[in-house]
Order: structure tokens, then C-alpha cells, then sequence
């Protein structure tokens, strides 16, 4: 089974703007790595309609894989992702890559919407349009974001299983009763890989786990397509947590054993 891994986030070293936002509740706070609304960028009271761009000053910036998490969209949202130069942006230029309007991206409860693109693009801006009339708070509201390249991973192990982790305070009774006060739950995939090649440890898995080091978010996006998919509850942006080290699947050395958990950052 394939399965997407997004540990190049754009948005962490580029300059963010957006045409409307709280001035305690900047654009920059999605450079955050938490997912609290007190570090979101936020719309004034009022806009259901806004837009991010993303900035890397290089027209050589890869894109593919797209992601806002911990939002407060409803299903009704509908995002747009663009990229190119400023005067691709403007309508001047073609655009390297139009996503067009995603409707039904966002899966009640969940807050997040992903997108993929067709194949990797290359230019210096991403803008992100979002468009929530109906949002219940009457403002928007996103904490994450991912904008950035992908590593395709292949082989994703049927071992791999997909999780609630929950905090609770438990007061147990002397009669058996439980007392249960809930703190967090968040969600994660404990995530098995077989057999991958070689070449990819270095320039790919090492690197994610190193970016999780660092304490940056990764993106991990199961079954893009087909029947298994279902892309706006099975993604998790977060902690990428190895587990165990880097194995060898016979003599020869060319693939390679890994495990990891994703864990949602909250």
C-alpha cells in the first residue's frame, strides 16, 4: 500500500502574509508547531473569506503535498491552492499549479483538509484561498499548515494500524466505580514499512526523522485513492516518533525495515 510522507514544510523558512487576519493572530503563527488556537492564525471577527501566501524566494521551491490542520472549517469550506510567481498569482502569468476550488475536503470533527497534487511543481509562491460562509464561529481559524514536496513511500504493511490516544484522570472507587474526567485525545498511526529500497533511507527517512528531532511537524497521508482512502480523517500532522532503528530485509542490503508512530500535535 503506498503512503505519503511530507517532512519539507515551505511555510517554516518563507515569508507568510495574509489579506485579513488578527493582529495578535498573524499569518506567522502557522509557523508554529503547535496546534492550540491561542498560536492559529485567525480572521477578524466577520471574514469567512481569506487567503495565505507563502513566500520562499526561490523559483525553484518544489510543491506537491498541501495540508491545514487543526481548523475550525466546517465540511461546507472550500480550499484552493495555487502556485507560482507573484505575477502568476496576479493573474499575469500562468500558474505553475491550480488545484481549483476543493469542496468536501474537510470531514466533520476532524478540521483538516488535504490535498495532493497530480505531480511534484516548482515555483517561488503557494497561496492557500479559503471560503467558509456558513463557519459557525464566523471567523476562520487554522493552527497547521503544510505546503511543501513528498516522499512517496511504498510498502506500507498491513501491520500498520491507525489509533486514538486519550489522557484521562480516573478516580476509582472503592465499590469499582469509575469517575472519568477527560483531558486530550489526539489521534496516530502506528506505521510499518518492509521493505523499502536503499537509496531512500538517507535522503528521505533519515531526513523526516530528523525534522521530528528538531520538533517540526510531519505529515503522514495514507491511501491517497482508491478504496481504502479516506484522505480528511486518515491524515496526521505531527510528531513522527521512530520506532526501533533501520533494518535489513535479507544479505544483500538494498531494502530496507522501518517502523514509526505519527502522532496529531495538538
Amino acid at each position: 500500500m503506498p503512503a505519503w510522507i511530507g517532512h519539507q514544510n515551505r511555510a517554516l523558512a518563507a515569508s507568510l502574509t495574509a489579506n485579513n487576519q488578527v493582529a495578535s493572530l498573524p499569518a506567522q503563527n502557522l509557523q508554529n508547531p503547535h496546534g492550540d488556537t491561542a498560536n492559529a492564525w485567525q480572521t477578524t471577527p466577520g471574514t469567512t473569506g481569506a487567503n495565505v501566501t507563502i513566500d520562499t524566494g526561490s523559483a525553484a521551491a518544489t510543491w506537491q503535498l498541501f495540508a491545514l490542520a487543526r481548523t475550525n472549517l466546517s465540511p461546507a469550506a472550500v480550499v484552493r491552492w495555487r502556485v507560482g510567481s507573484q505575477a502568476a498569482l496576479n493573474g499575469i502569468e500562468p500558474l505553475a499549479y491550480d488545484s481549483g476550488d476543493l469542496s468536501g475536503t474537510v470531514q466533520a470533527g476532524y478540521g483538516q483538509s488535504i490535498h495532493l497534487a497530480p505531480q511534484v511543481v516548482a515555483g517561488q509562491m503557494c497561496r492557500v484561498s479559503i471560503l467558509n460562509a456558513s463557519n459557525a464561529d464566523g471567523f476562520l481559524s487554522v493552527a497547521l499548515l503544510y505546503a511543501g514536496p513528498a516522499y512517496r513511500a511504498g510498502g506500507l504493511s498491513y501491520q500498520s494500524a491507525w489509533m486514538r490516544e486519550a489522557t484521562q484522570d480516573v478516580t476509582l472507587t472503592r465499590g469499582g466505580q469509575e469517575f472519568i474526567v477527560p483531558r486530550f485525545a489526539r489521534r496516530a498511526w502506528d506505521v510499518a514499512f518492509p521493505s523499502v529500497p536503499g537509496a531512500e533511507v538517507y535522503p528521505e527517512i533519515a531526513e523526516a526523522m530528523q525534522a521530528s528531532e528538531r520538533g517540526q511537524n510531519v505529515l503522514f497521508l495514507p491511501f491517497d485513492s482508491g478504496p481504502l482512502a479516506n484522505v480528511g480523517r486518515d491524515a496526521v500532522f505531527g510528531r513522527m516518533l521512530p520506532q526501533g532503528g533501520v533494518g535489513f530485509t535479507n544479505h544483500t542490503g538494498l531494502r530496507r525495515t522501518w517502523r514509526a508512530r505519527f502522532v496529531e500535535r495538538l
